[in-house]
């Protein structure tokens, strides 16, 4: 995907959000991109969470590539 940032604030890149069927969820931060997978049984509390050191210029567009290989392991998701 390709973002570009216009300020500081947290923003969600892109989710999958359904009401108990929660699937994933991208945002980020002044500092950090957070990529949360969450379990088929939903909810909150039941995620893999990674995240990836990262500073933003605003102005700049960046080029970002998410994937989880499915393993149940936080070490699955990965930030590029």
């Amino acid at each position: 995907m390709y973002a570009k940032f216009n300020n500081n604030n947290e923003v969600i890149l892109f989710n999958k959000l359904q009401s108990a069927n929660r699937e994933y969820l991208v945002d980020c931060f002044s500092n950090r991109i957070d990529f949360k997978v969450f379990d088929s049984a939903g909810g909150s509390a039941n995620f893999l969470y990674n995240n990836y050191a990262f500073t933003r210029t605003i102005g700049v567009w960046y080029h970002f590539t998410f994937t989880y290989d499915g393993s149940g392991l936080s070490s699955g998701i990965k930030t590029y």
